[in-house]
């Protein structure tokens, strides 16, 4: 699609002057739940699922898949959060010669900045790329936590079928924060669903 980036002349300058895009640290964005409520509550639900310890057939697996996915929340919680970087941009319409009022009134100088429009179709996907680009999902605090529950029961039926030898169990705990470290990037909490927004993602 065609995706807008909304933003003051002053910042639009410096684009232009720098050759430069900026990117935003995710924890100091305008939706003060984002990325904490999906993580919160991922991990929460991975420490208290029966599924999950069920799938391992034994207490002692279990406990070595959870050290394992600690290691991995503690990781991104304490380090990895704060290497997360986020641009946004809104989806535009190509007979859209004004742009989103909401838009305009949040990020683009209450209709004194500029946006900036990207034709997403021109840019080639690198496989080695660390940037990830993808339509924001919005939901209701309570369908975060129905995906996030399905999410959990679906790895607990891989899991407990794939008979993942006990030293390398790290893998499947590494994978499940990855899903839920990338759901929580790109869902925001359905009040901001007017913006259509998608995100460029440096994890």
């Amino acid at each position: 699609p065609l995706l807008a980036h909304y933003t003051s002349i002053t910042v639009l300058e410096s684009i232009l002057r720098n050759e430069q895009l900026w990117f935003s640290n995710p924890l100091f964005m305008n939706d003060t739940q984002e990325i904490r409520f999906g993580i919160n509550e991922g991990i929460a639900l991975f420490e208290a699922s029966d599924e999950i310890e069920k799938a391992c057939h034994s207490r002692e697996r279990f406990e070595i898949l959870r050290h394992a996915f600690q290691h991995y929340a503690d990781e991104y919680i304490q380090k990895d959060v704060l290497d997360t970087y986020i641009f946004c941009l809104s989806e535009h319409h190509p007979d859209d010669h004004d742009g989103r009022l909401s838009m305009w009134r949040g990020y683009g100088g209450n209709g004194n900045g500029a946006a900036i429009v990207f034709d997403a179709g021109k840019i080639e996907p690198l496989e080695d790329s660390p940037l990830i680009i993808a339509k924001v999902r919005y939901e209701t605090p309570k369908q975060q936590r129905e995906w996030l529950h399905k999410y959990a029961a679906d790895f607990a039926a891989i899991l407990a079928n794939s008979n993942i030898p006990d030293d390398k169990l790290y893998l499947a705990a590494w994978s499940y924060m990855q899903a839920i470290k990338l759901y929580s990037v790109f869902t925001k909490h359905n009040g901001f669903h007017e913006e259509q927004e998608w995100r460029v993602v440096y994890v």
